[in-house]
């Protein structure tokens, strides 16, 4: 029997990255798995988005603001051989299951996680981290299993977002400590799950990217709001799970030193306008009640997960039902300079709306484009969207384009784009790159020919200099770039094994202006396809004769702008009630193409 997991997800307040979550499960590469969710008692539609979803997920409710109330509810729900855990503002890559089923080799392990992204999606937030009994974290380059016995100072942790457990050595610990109703939670678990004697494996692999949304306890800008049970449970783990190592004296110290780091941070925000007076004071009522609270809750039985919580919440293994090509599931990547939000000309539209169509059917889809901000990696609607920041790269020194003269910022652009893929091709293997042609985007990966290439065709530099006769008359800025582009335009052109048309004059017109031949068994003739923004809107209940024209697009003669204007007084001859509107950027930029 193949093993099962159920993968637990816990969430409260936060539909839309909910979705994302559920989204990101469907692409896994593991298939027996189940989902179950658990939602708390935020109203903000969740309850009504999941039970659209009835058949699919497991659905249950948390009555109140405690992750591990939550979490045991999801233990509960669970029928699979491993319990895994991903926060709702978290997507795992399609190898995540795959990866951690890959450790449970025996029933002496008792947990399995991997590395952690933080929101960058660039940088991790988890790799290999220790805790010591008093609940402070060291980061390792290494594993360390050394440190996997009972009873050990410090404990090989698993970071909440993603933690996997074996769903009978949970239930033989039982499950979560209901005290902890955020922070140390699964610190707590595993301190417990190492002390029972099963194995704690940290994987290097089983990616997850946790984007760290807003939360009843800290604010959209990732302030802290709520200290009490960062102050609470720090004392109360210390007195739960250090008392081996330490005294109840250096327990309650850890409280006062988390106490007193509070302090500073909280009086430094109070000068910076970040928390108000009120905030300080509430601060300061709460961490002497936190230590207290600590302390004393430490000397009473814990609240683990309850017989009536299991009986009450389990159901039969429900598989989850995942996205999956009809045939090969591919691993595609899109290279473009410009992508949404914030670029919408015409090539980042039509790859966005490419790149979501595909990953809709279930391929993997990446998409690298240039950062506008700071780098990341983020997942947009089934689509990984690389936001690259561009390196500097020594132009080819040999190479059919030696003697060109590259111009600089687009060998950096397209040999950077090619770095990016050699190390996701590291990853998974990537079966297709597809590239516009506009600024010769593709060129690095043409000369380097290691992956299968696609490259979109589009106006080409000679078209462009049809409606720029300034530049053309420019003999510097042809001899540094225009020349150029168009030689590279011609190499790409004839060296890539597969050129996709939107029609067939556009071919024909290069063929004619550059005076070449493209065989047709290189070219792939499909017309462009965007979303009917119109699909599902009322239709229009405009009742009166007017007959109305149209124009998207920016303002430039390359457009058609000039000759719809020429004949507009012919259409008002024709339609004296015409209304045209005129869509478009007129501010065209003349300093790259």
């Amino acid at each position: 029997m193949p093993l099962t997991f159920s993968v637990v997800i816990n969430t409260n307040g936060r539909l839309e990255y909910l979705k994302r979550t559920l989204s990101g499960l469907k692409y896994l590469t593991y298939p027996h798995f189940e989902v179950c969710v658990v939602a708390g008692p935020t109203a903000d539609g969740t309850v009504e988005y999941l039970q659209s979803l009835q058949g699919q997920i497991k659905i249950e409710h948390c009555p109140e603001f405690n992750l591990s109330i939550s979490r045991n509810i999801g233990i509960a729900m669970s029928d699979g051989d491993v319990v895994a855990f991903i926060d709702d503002d978290s997507v795992p890559e399609p190898e995540w299951l795959a990866d951690l089923a890959k450790s449970y080799t025996d029933d002496s392990v008792g947990a399995v996680g991997g590395f952690v992204y933080d929101h960058t999606g660039i940088e991790f937030q988890a790799r290999y981290v220790t805790t010591n009994r008093r609940a402070y974290a060291s980061d390792w380059d290494v594993p360390t299993p050394h440190l996997n016995f009972p009873f050990s100072l410090d404990v090989p942790h698993l970071l909440g977002t993603n933690c996997s457990f074996s769903r009978k050595a949970l239930l033989k610990i039982g499950g979560f400590d209901e005290e902890y109703e955020y922070f140390l939670d699964e610190t707590d678990v595993c301190c417990r799950i190492n002390d029972a004697g099963y194995t704690i494996v940290q994987r290097p692999d089983a990616f997850v990217h946790h984007k760290y949304a807003p939360s009843h306890l800290r604010d959209e800008k990732k302030i802290t709001k709520n200290w009490y049970p960062l102050i609470k449970n720090r004392v109360y783990f210390g007195m739960r799970n250090g008392l081996y190592h330490h005294t109840v004296a250096d327990t309650v110290q850890a409280g006062i030193d988390d106490v007193k780091s509070w302090t500073k941070s909280v009086e430094w925000g109070e000068s910076e306008g970040i928390y108000t007076k009120d905030d300080v004071e509430r601060f300061l009522a709460q961490a002497d009640k936190a230590i207290v609270d600590g302390l004393t809750r430490g000397t009473q039985p814990a609240k683990y997960l309850r017989k009536e919580t299991l009986e009450k919440c389990h159901s039969k293994f429900l598989q989850y039902p995942r996205l999956y090509p009809s045939g090969t599931r591919r691993v595609i990547c899109f290279v473009t300079q410009d992508y949404p939000p914030g670029q919408n000309g015409g090539i980042a539209r039509n790859i966005a709306q490419f790149a979501r169509s595909l990953a809709a059917l279930g391929h993997y889809v990446h998409v690298f484009t240039k950062m506008r901000i700071a780098p990341a990696v983020d997942y947009e609607d089934g689509v990984w969207v690389h936001r690259v920041a561009i390196n500097h790269h020594e132009p080819p020194l040999v190479s059919p384009l030696a003697d060109c003269n590259i111009p600089q910022h687009i060998w950096d652009y397209s040999q950077t784009m090619l770095q990016e893929i050699r190390d996701l091709n590291e990853k998974r293997k990537i079966d297709v790159v597809y590239c516009p042609l506009w600024d010769c985007e593709p060129i690095a990966f043409v000369l380097d020919s290691t992956f299968p290439l696609i490259v979109a065709l589009q106006t080409t530099m000679s078209f462009w200099l049809d409606s720029q006769p300034l530049k053309a008359i420019d003999t510097e800025w042809m001899r540094a770039y225009g020349h150029p582009i168009m030689e590279m335009e011609k190499f790409i052109i004839s060296h890539t094994p597969l050129l996709h048309a939107n029609s067939h004059a556009i071919v024909r017109d290069i063929e004619k202006r550059y005076k070449i031949q493209i065989p047709q068994n290189r070219v792939y003739y499909s017309p462009h396809g965007l979303e009917d923004w119109a699909a599902g809107m009322p239709p229009s209940d405009r009742n009166d004769e007017a007959f109305r024209l149209l124009f998207v697009g920016r303002l430039e003669s390359r457009k058609g702008i000039d000759v719809l204007l020429k004949i507009v007084p012919e259409i008002l001859h024709d339609f004296p009630n015409a209304i045209l509107d005129i869509v478009g950027d007129d501010t065209i930029s003349f300093g790259q193409t």
